[in-house]
């Protein structure tokens, strides 16, 4: 059985992303040709996991705390 879309977007900061910003939304979606709702709930399970940190209007960006 296949792994939904969004884990395999959420597998990306894990494998040695730099710190600093993530792709815009539209970005990622065109990149891994996706939807935006997946790429949102991505968004969302890194957040959740302490991986990233969004700031309104400016971006995602990948925690300085993750490995």
């Amino acid at each position: 059985m296949r792994s939904p879309r969004h884990r395999a977007l959420t597998r990306r900061p894990q494998s040695g992303l730099a710190h600093g910003p993530l792709p815009s939304v539209k970005q990622l979606q065109q990149e891994h040709d996706v939807g935006r709702d997946t790429v949102l709930r991505a968004v969302e399970i890194l957040r959740d996991e302490g991986l990233v940190f969004t700031v309104p209007r400016r971006g995602t960006y990948v925690s300085p705390d993750a490995k």
